[in-house]
């Protein structure tokens, strides 16, 4: 009986973790793909969709957080970090590149250019 009960207590930590797992790991795609369209969005020279990527991949990233914290293994498993430095990478290129057209727009207007 007591055996029983621990393999049932076993089993459910277990599923319990494959579903974090499993989770996480949808999650963290989303947050590469989304970073993904951003900077393609980027290159063609649509800010405002880019930005809207970037929001949903900030949601979806404050998600994946909350969910990884249960489990410490999976907060620095590598997908996670990879999801990270994905959205790291599009909120940078982001932001330089609409400072770089901002400031272009404003040489412009200044007739500096």
């Amino acid at each position: 009986m007591f055996e029983e009960e621990n393999l049932n207590n076993l089993n459910e930590s277990f599923n319990e973790l494959n579903k974090i797992r499993e989770e996480s790991l949808t999650i963290s795609r989303e947050i590469v793909q989304l970073s993904s369209k951003c900077i393609r969005s980027i290159h063609r020279n649509n800010f405002e969709i880019a930005l809207n990527y970037i929001e949903s991949a900030s949601e979806k990233l404050i998600k994946l957080k909350q969910i990884s914290k249960k489990v410490s293994e999976i907060s620095y498993a590598g997908y996670v970090l990879d999801a990270e430095r994905e959205y790291v990478e599009a909120v940078l290129f982001y932001k330089f590149e609409v400072l770089k057209y901002i400031h272009l727009v404003i040489f412009k207007e200044l007739g500096t250019l």
